[in-house]
């Protein structure tokens, strides 16, 4: 879910900086499982921050204590930016602006996290997705939004404000296969929370719909804040597609507020057959 924040002039113009060479990335990277360590006195290319599963997975022991209201500093390295977000879809500023980064070379859960309002260094820095970032500022989980109030222990984690320094060019990151269930509930849900995933053999359960610019379709049985296709990075004409459209794949930006959104970048990313 986007909050509301100044749009930066953010370019998807690839940076023209020289990357790192990907021999010297290889060594630190892993599987799902995370990184590899880098041996003893040789530094990981990927620097010696958190990675944002250490930040975002509540149930890591890096996991910052929000409790009462808090808004702990963090510091987080080898930040891969993956979408961000220019498509004002309400149409009033307030829908636009949002980066979401997720780490570098991993498919593991609680891998992706949302930048709220960040501070380039340098500030003629125009990210674009794959651009690695370095992140220093305030983590915080949200338990409302305005009036309106999260319920069940459900929160909305971001980097509120973060100080974001180039690291080096990549390759965006590849999407997580996932399935429709893993999104129907908010514990399962919350393990791909702003990361870049695909869903496979999706046929919605009821047609796109309009509510003041947002453009929404569900594809699961769960009737009640069950998870949606949304419109929330790229215009869908709801009328392009069926109330029972299939579609081979739909790959996109998982989201949250009060039910999870797969918010594809560019139509390219809503398959059909």
């Amino acid at each position: 879910m986007k909050r509301t924040s100044l749009f930066l002039g953010l370019g998807l113009v690839p940076a023209t900086f020289l990357g790192l060479a990907l021999a010297a990335l290889v060594p630190a990277c892993g599987s799902q499982t995370g990184d590899s360590p880098a041996p003893e006195g040789t530094p990981s290319a990927l620097g010696n921050g958190l990675r944002i599963r250490d930040v975002m997975n509540p149930n890591a022991k890096t996991h910052p204590d929000t409790d009462g209201g808090a808004m702990p500093s963090v510091t987080v390295t080898g930040a891969s930016v993956s979408w961000i977000d220019t498509y004002d879809e309400t149409a009033n500023g307030k829908s636009i602006g949002t980066v979401y980064v997720q780490d570098v070379a991993s498919q593991a859960p609680y891998s992706g996290g949302e930048l709220y309002n960040p501070d380039y260094f340098p500030a003629s820095l125009a990210p674009a997705p794959g651009d690695v970032l370095d992140l220093v500022g305030d983590f915080e989980e949200l338990t409302h939004l305005g009036t309106a109030n999260f319920t069940g222990g459900a929160s909305l984690p971001e980097f509120d404000a973060p100080n974001a320094t180039f690291r080096y060019e990549y390759n965006p990151p590849v999407p997580v296969i996932i399935q429709p269930s893993d999104l129907a509930d908010y514990e399962h849900g919350r393990r791909y929370l702003d990361m870049l995933v695909t869903i496979q053999n999706v046929t919605l359960t009821a047609g796109f719909t309009n509510s003041s610019g947002r453009v929404t379709a569900p594809f699961t049985d769960v009737q009640q804040d069950g998870p949606t296709i949304a419109n929330e990075n790229v215009a869908i004409d709801p009328s392009a597609y069926s109330s029972t459209q299939t579609f081979t794949s739909v790959t996109g930006i998982v989201t949250w507020f009060f039910s999870f959104q797969v918010a594809p970048r560019t139509l390219d990313d809503l398959k059909t057959q």
